[in-house]
């Protein structure tokens, strides 16, 4: 059975960026400070979250890219054993990429590990030298609904402004 997840239109980075979010997430800098190179959301009914952020270009290809960055996520958090499930471009999408990893977490120095799935998409934007890493973090179990949603945010993720690359 497939969960369905509704994802709504964002304007992102006072709104040169436009990505569908799930509708349950919040904006996090409602909440909390938040680097200016990311938007992150947080889901407001469990632990889940999302995060967009802008990167200078891995001059590597970028399936290797895509890895770098869930290897460096998984450092960043403590992860214990990380594992890559799959990686792949995008169907007609030579710039966008996919990969699904997990990772064994503790939070906020808890003893307990969690088991998270971490979806992290790349979209290479050459022009500007930039990648983007939207990375969503899923506690627990996941499901195609929102392997197929978070699929269809980086195909609908699209660049309004391009100043925002501009040094």
């Amino acid at each position: 059975m497939v969960n369905i997840v509704q994802f709504n239109e964002q304007l992102l980075f006072g709104g040169a960026i436009t990505m569908p979010v799930p509708s349950t997430y919040m904006d996090a800098s409602q909440i909390r400070q938040i680097p200016d190179n990311q938007e992150v959301y947080l889901d407001t009914e469990s632990d889940n979250s999302l995060i967009v952020e802008l990167l200078e270009l891995d001059p590597v290809d970028i399936l290797q890219s895509v890895e770098n960055h869930f290897n460096q996520l998984a450092e960043d958090n403590d992860a214990i054993n990380p594992i890559i499930v799959t990686k792949s471009k995008l169907t007609n999408h030579d710039d966008i990429c996919l990969l699904i990893g997990q990772q064994s977490v503790s939070k906020f120095n808890e003893n307990t590990v969690h088991e998270v799935n971490v979806l992290c998409g790349l979209v290479r934007l050459s022009t500007v030298a930039s990648d983007i890493l939207i990375s969503m973090n899923v506690v627990g179990d996941i499901n195609d609904g929102i392997i197929s949603g978070f699929t269809v945010a980086l195909e609908k993720f699209k660049v309004l402004d391009f100043g925002l690359f501009v040094n």
